[in-house]
């Protein structure tokens, strides 16, 4: 039985962490062209997204310009295999989401550029019940679960970029980063001996701070390379979780609260892109992000993506891709026993197509992301329980964006 109520405090508490401080950085694709591509988009970066992948390719965009996307619709399934006894334990969740918006001027060799970013965004609601969980040692007649969380980062500001010669451009972009995370939590056992255990958790917290890209693109005529340097830097974090425990066999009722202004330490992020545009109807496009970080119980780690552009006339463009969503998160045989552990990477497949016309373009776009590993459910004290078990998780997104030229 303490196996069971462990499980759930491990997903009120170290979750805290988990959508708090994020385990992943490629969780949303930004832009319209750059999504249907994977998110290979550094070495082009010519359009009001290029803000955020290179601001040095502003300085290509086709005059001034306004752009937005949506992730229309977002749908993921998580599977924790025989987590609840015997039994699979699914989260699921389906979100809608505007997640970009930005807007640019040229004046001369410079362009100047202005968006805002949704990079992360997880809005949850579980209401879930278990009954005759006879197969435990301690059975279950009832097990009530509850929950709601939103977990979501904000980024918004300037860019600039410029010519520095004829085949060399800079660019930079500087946000204001926001980071809020809410998650409320109750839960209530009745077993099989008519005793009972409930318990409600309530947790927040808030970051700000700034968030720094840079961006070097050297350009031929059928090649470009892009060089991008980023940081994120928090300067202020509050915390707060409080919760409410009724033991079993008893009739009080416990109350215990948790602050924490510690700052999050957000890693260096080095990125590398390549384009190939090998006709004026096909173009190929690659992109490596390492990530050097510095938290505990963090590793380093790096991103791929490669992506294609087919043009098959003057009006419509296909776009596919293919992108890793590698977890900074150590192993579990590398954690200590008592901290429960998720450690998954996960991939994603991208399609779209681009509908252009003479000063505008829609694109329409899906993103499927799939992946499994392990994870340590339970906390444990004394060694007592160190057991890994199998999840899986599915996303599947669809992409709206428009782009208008003027």
């Amino acid at each position: 039985m303490a196996k069971l109520i462990k499980i759930f405090l491990f997903f009120s508490f170290y979750s805290f962490a988990v959508w708090a401080d994020g385990l992943y950085h490629k969780n949303s694709l930004i832009g319209g062209r750059a999504s249907g591509m994977g998110g290979a988009y550094k070495a082009i970066s010519d359009d009001a997204s290029g803000a955020f992948y290179n601001p040095a390719g502003l300085v290509y965009s086709d005059g001034d310009s306004i752009s937005g996307s949506a992730n229309s619709y977002v749908s993921t399934k998580s599977t924790y295999k025989e987590t609840i006894g015997n039994r699979d334990w699914e989260r699921e969740t389906d979100n809608l989401l505007p997640n970009f918006f930005g807007a640019t001027k040229k004046f001369g060799k410079y362009t100047f550029g202005f968006s805002y970013v949704i990079t992360d965004y997880m809005k949850e609601n579980q209401n879930q019940v278990f009954q005759n969980l006879d197969e435990l040692a301690d059975p279950i007649d009832l097990f009530a679960f509850n929950l709601q969380s939103e977990d979501a980062t904000y980024l918004i500001g300037p860019s600039l970029a410029m010519e520095l010669s004829e085949n060399l451009t800079f660019g930079v972009s500087l946000f204001y980063h926001r980071r809020v995370f809410r998650r409320s939590q109750s839960q209530l056992i009745q077993f099989g001996d008519g005793s009972d255990y409930s318990s409600y958790q309530n947790l927040s917290k808030r970051e700000r701070g700034f968030h720094l890209r840079t961006g070097l693109l050297y350009s031929l005529e059928k090649h470009a390379f892009a060089l991008t340097l980023s940081k994120a830097v928090m300067q202020t974090a509050i915390a707060d979780s409080q919760a409410n425990t009724k033991e079993r066999n008893s009739s009080a009722t416990d109350f215990g609260r948790r602050a924490d202004v510690d700052r999050p330490k957000y890693p260096y992020e080095i990125g590398l892109g390549y384009a190939y545009f090998a006709s004026p109807y096909l173009l190929v496009s690659a992109d490596f992000d390492y990530y050097l970080h510095s938290e505990e119980n963090r590793r380093n780690m790096w991103n791929a993506a490669v992506g294609a552009e087919y043009f098959l006339n003057s009006t419509y463009a296909l776009r596919t891709g293919f992108y890793t969503n590698n977890t900074n998160s150590r192993k579990p045989s590398e954690i200590a026993d008592e901290i429960p552990v998720e450690y998954m990477n996960m991939y994603g497949l991208t399609a779209g197509i681009g509908i252009h016309s003479k000063s505008s373009t829609i694109s329409l776009g899906v993103n499927y992301g799939f992946g499994s590993g392990d994870a340590r459910i339970y906390s444990s004290e004394n060694s007592a329980s160190t057991e890994t078990k199998r999840f899986e998780r599915q996303i599947l997104g669809f992409l709206i964006a428009a782009d208008y030229g003027f």
